[in-house]
């Protein structure tokens, strides 16, 4: 009873994960789920590697990314990390039972849950099989439609060129998968990161500021001070060229000074010299007068 009980919870963990991996396949109007089929987790370098199990031969795939708004895009993976919590919830309960709380399924049910709460502010509170068909249909309903232009995987890889724009783009993925008896459609939602690089425009060479010639420190005008001298003026008077005047007297242009003359020993005068300035004509000159 134990190992049916095994059994049957490894068929559920399968369809669980076919859910939150997004593979999902539409056989005529029915939508089934298919373990069969595995979508990459992840897109490296525009590369998406599908994987398909070893019963599937003599197939043909053929994939096509269609680009997606992010809003859209935002609603479905919030969808999806619903999904994985109810994942390991199962898991945990159908495998180590709901009082064992030790174990690693345990743990991992416990991230996704913590992970959850962080991310949207609430928590997985449903855990019946019937929300989680109705939140696999939410998602199927929100993936774009695919166009028809498709084209062949190369070993079951669909690739695109990250060359091709800039900036994040939003992507649902659809494989196709036909063999001998049968077409399947999967898909699954990418957020890529364009790597196109825009050709800037050639810079021109900067220009070394023109160098402004250094003002000189003003100079400052010396005051009109007029200042003190202590010099006394010498007793001289220069000769002139002026012509005095109306004044017919000779004059001697010499300069003034004061002599006393030897007595004679004849007539025993005194020759007083008399010296008159003539101040008015600013003219110096001396007159001699011969007193008996």
């Amino acid at each position: 009873m134990k190992n049916l009980k095994i059994y049957f919870s490894t068929i559920m963990v399968a369809i669980i994960l076919a859910i939150t991996t997004g593979v999902y396949a539409y056989e005529g109007s029915a939508i089934v789920f298919n373990d069969k089929i595995n979508m990459p987790e992840s897109i490296v370098d525009g590369k998406a590697k599908v994987e398909v199990t070893r019963d599937v031969t003599n197939y043909t795939m053929y994939y096509e990314f269609v680009e997606m708004n992010n809003s859209t895009y935002n609603q479905i993976v919030k969808l999806k990390d619903e999904l994985s919590v109810i994942q390991y919830y199962n898991i945990w309960e159908d495998i180590d039972g709901e009082d064992n709380a030790e174990t690693e399924n345990y743990k991992k049910y416990v991230e996704a849950y913590n992970s959850y709460k962080q991310k949207y502010g609430t928590t997985v509170e449903n855990y019946m099989e019937e929300h989680i068909d109705e939140v696999q249909s939410q998602i199927v309903a929100l993936w774009p439609s695919y166009t028809g232009n498709w084209a062949t995987a190369s070993e079951n890889t669909a690739t695109i060129n990250l060359n091709s724009f800039t900036g994040k783009k939003d992507y649902v993925l659809w494989i196709k998968v036909k063999d001998s008896s049968a077409e399947y459609y999967f898909a699954d939602v990418y957020e890529l990161t364009g790597t196109k690089v825009e050709n800037e425009p050639e810079k021109e060479p900067e220009k070394e500021p023109e160098k402004q010639p250094e003002k000189q420190p003003e100079k400052e005008t010396p005051k009109n001070e007029t200042k003190p001298t202590t010099e006394t003026p010498k007793n001289e008077t220069k000769s002139t060229t002026e012509t005095p005047k109306q004044n017919n007297t000779p004059k001697n242009n010499t300069i003034t000074t004061v002599k006393t003359l030897p007595k004679t020993g004849i007539n025993n005068f005194i020759v007083i010299l008399i010296v008159i300035s003539a101040i008015a004509t600013g003219i110096s000159y001396t007159k001699y007068k011969k007193i008996k």
